[in-house]
């Protein structure tokens, strides 16, 4: 990892609902890759299971299916401030590693937390949107296809309050965008904003389904339907790289201050996959 002066910036992930963390992996690497601390959170009862470093391991709850978005958001937004309330013990060593052990060398001190960006893909995008707007130690969220209310109902009061800080959205063909209450927010939003989609893309092709998915397509486990309805019909490779190359870019931005050359200034003929809403 590159270490810039004042150490590491921190990106958080979080993922959709009963999603492990893992599936976000093709854009936590690329993240990873460009010099940023990425931490993936597991949301305790939502994904499959979740082990705690005493050896406990909580399975999903079928009770979570019948809470309202609303209700998950506020308990996800109160997991990504715990994590970063952690992070600060264990950046300054207030804190054993995993298993009582002491950390490889380097890695006290190494993040700046005052440099954190959040991600997060369908209700993990609207968890980065409610967070950022509650916890000013987030500097800058990405939405990736999270519609952040249903109907007329909003998940937070993030939707009325709108937000200072940068934010983007990349949607699919769902189009969101068009949603009354992400129009209501788009509308309070203060600070910079694209909205971005790519139209032949489903909802899932903003995770790790996009690269897994699509070589196993035809086969009886995975019929040619069942695909589309899951990533789309865009181009998987291609699909990969715009995100990768837009994502990275918004956090080179607006975390460390990188001149973005014109890519969010309108469509890029080498990105035709992504339209540019707003």
């Amino acid at each position: 990892m590159r270490r810039g002066r004042g150490g590491i910036p921190v990106i958080l992930y979080s993922p959709g609902r009963n999603v492990p963390r893992g599936f976000g992996t093709v854009l936590a690497e690329e993240l990873a890759s460009r010099g940023y601390l990425v931490v993936a959170v597991d949301h305790t009862h939502e994904t499959i299971a979740v082990e705690f470093p005493d050896g406990r391991v909580t399975p999903v709850l079928d009770a979570t299916e019948e809470a309202t978005l609303r209700t998950l958001v506020d308990v996800r937004v109160a997991d990504i401030r715990f994590v970063l309330d952690w992070l600060e013990v264990l950046n300054r060593g207030g804190a054993p590693g995993a298993g009582r052990r002491p950390f490889p060398p380097g890695i006290i001190g190494c993040a700046d937390l005052t440099s954190v960006g959040m991600f997060g893909h369908s209700i993990g995008g609207a968890t980065a949107a409610q967070a950022m707007h509650d916890d000013p130690r987030i500097g800058a969220a990405a939405d990736l296809d999270g519609a952040v209310g249903a109907g007329s109902n909003a998940v937070g009061s993030v939707v009325d309050d709108g937000l200072d800080q940068p934010f983007l959205l990349m949607n699919s063909v769902l189009g969101n965008h068009r949603d009354e209450v992400l129009a209501t927010l788009w509308k309070h939003l203060r600070g910079w904003r694209r909205n971005l989609q790519m139209p032949s893309a489903g909802h899932y092709a903003y995770t790790d389904l996009q690269a897994q998915l699509p070589p196993v397509a035809g086969t009886g486990n995975m019929p040619a339907d069942k695909l589309t309805g899951l990533v789309g019909t865009v181009d998987p490779a291609r699909s990969v790289r715009a995100q990768r190359v837009y994502l990275s870019a918004f956090f080179d931005v607006h975390l460390r201050h990188h001149p973005d050359r014109g890519l969010f200034d309108g469509p890029s003929a080498a990105y035709p996959e992504m339209s540019f809403i707003d």
